[in-house]
Formats: structure tokens, sequence, C-alpha cells
């Protein structure tokens, strides 16, 4: 790679890191004339587009990178990866499963398969793939937490833990730990599952909810003759399931002041009294 290339990528890949992506997109279009057939640019302004979420121009030139590069795993995986979010499942397939002819033990080109498999809902052949990855790369977590996730899916959770635990104990990120809640949950053990749900504030995950004020968060200390404000996190269905527990926490609390979405306002205005309702 020449050093001219070098720092192309270099200050590309600086300004998408910085969520700059206007300016990468210029950057790279500004240079795009000398190296149009080159398919790491190619493949840069596929992931522009990917991160702006214009699919049609990400695959535009995912493609051109592809044509030129299709020994690069990670020009096939966005590639794929890209075609999939199109719809174009069959396609994606094919590019991978072309890419693995040429390289069978390539842990990201087996990764991305097993990933499209299983979006596919096929677990079984996910679960097939993950298994060959973990032959070759026994000590890889993100291995076992994609096995963990196929096992969910087929409602296999005592196996789904199991391999869950194992990529925790090398990779405690919040992440794991909030998909692990999910299956603890679901096989009935509560304590552990709400406490690992409370990962999904974890600074590590990046559509975490977490609020960024300046109040303490209620740690179940008593609350007569306290305030206390409930946030919404999750989407309106959520929002309406969870509501049924006001009246409860009314029972136990000073003051509640809640902030929901724009739209149930009104309705909890209604149905919930003495409950001070903003919009978010």
């Amino acid at each position: 790679m020449t050093s001219e290339l070098e720092l192309i990528l270099k200050n590309s890949q600086n300004l998408m890191r910085q969520g700059k992506l206007a300016r990468a997109e210029t950057f790279l279009l500004d240079r795009y004339e000398k190296w149009e057939n080159h398919p790491i640019i190619n493949f840069l302004l596929g992931q522009v587009f990917s991160l702006k979420g214009d699919i049609n121009k990400s695959l535009h030139y995912l493609e051109i990178g592809y044509q030129h590069g299709k020994h690069i795993s990670s020009i096939v995986v966005l590639f794929a990866e890209q075609l999939q979010a199109n719809n174009e499942s069959d396609q994606a397939r094919a590019v991978l499963k072309l890419a693995l002819i040429n390289s069978p033990c390539d842990k990201e080109l087996l990764q991305s398969f097993a990933n499209l498999c299983l979006a596919d809902q096929k677990p079984l052949d996910s679960l097939r793939i993950n298994s060959r990855i973990l032959l070759l790369f026994p000590l890889s977590e993100k291995t076992h937490a994609n096995i963990a996730e196929a096992y969910a899916a087929v409602d296999n959770y005592e196996k789904s833990l199991e391999h869950i635990n194992i990529a925790i104990e090398r990779d405690p990120s919040s992440q794991l730990r909030l998909n692990r809640s999910i299956t603890l949950l679901t096989l009935g053990h509560y304590e552990k599952g709400w406490a690992d749900y409370e990962s999904r504030l974890g600074h590590d995950i990046i559509s975490s909810p977490k609020r960024l004020i300046r109040v303490p968060r209620w740690n179940r200390e008593a609350l007569r003759d306290k305030t206390i404000l409930v946030c919404s996190e999750q989407g309106v269905g959520d929002e309406l399931y969870f509501s049924a527990y006001l009246p409860k926490l009314q029972g136990i609390a000073g003051r509640i002041i809640l902030e929901t979405d724009p739209r149930l306002v009104e309705i909890f205005k209604e149905s919930l009294t003495d409950l001070a309702i903003f919009p978010y």
C-alpha cells in the first residue's frame, strides 16, 4: 500500500470514528478520480454511505470494491451485509460462499455467513457454521455468544446460557451480560436476570438509554416522602405494558414524575392520577 493511500485510509477512518461522515465523504470523493478502481477507496465510501443510511450508494461503491477485491475479507463481509440489508439474501449468501471456497478457514467470513443464516431464520445452519468456527478458533468469545443466540432461536435456553456464560468469562461486556439477562429471565431466574438487565445502561453500549442527569438512581431504598423520576427506555408498547406497575409505585413513593412518549401523555393523564406527567 502506498504512503498516499495509507494517509487516505487513516484520515477517512478518523473522520468516520468522529462521526464526521459528510467530511469523510467529501474527502474520499475529492480523491476518487485517481483511485476509482481501487478496492479500499470504494470500500471506504461504502462504509461512509452505510453509516449515513444510504444503502443504494453504499452498495454502488461496495460492488466496485468487491469486483476489484474479492480476496479482501472486510470488503466481502460488508458487501454481503449490505446486500442482506437490501433484502438480497441469496446474493449475499452467494458472495460469502464464493469467498469461503477460496478462504475456507477465514474467521471473519465464517462469522458473517453464520450471522446471515441466523438472520434468515436458519439457526441450525448458524449453529453448524459456528461449531466449525469454534473448532478453528476455540478461544473466540464472539463465537460462543453467537452460538448462544442460535440456541435461543430454537428455544434451547439451557445450552444458550451455557455458551453465553463462556463468552462472558472471556469478555464481560455490557452487551453480553444484557444478552444473558434475557435468557435468564426466560428460564425464570429472575434475580440474576434483572441484575444482568442493568447492563443495558453500560457505557460500552452505544444505544444505552442511560440518562445523563445529576440525580442518583433509585437503589431500592425507601421512597416515603421522596420524589422519583420514572424515565421511558423502550418503545410505546413497552411503556404501556410497564405502566401497570406505576400504581404500585404510587403506594410506596411520596411523589412520581413520569417522563413518557409525547403520544402517551394524555392517555396517562386520564388513567393515572396524582402523577406529574411530561413528554420527553
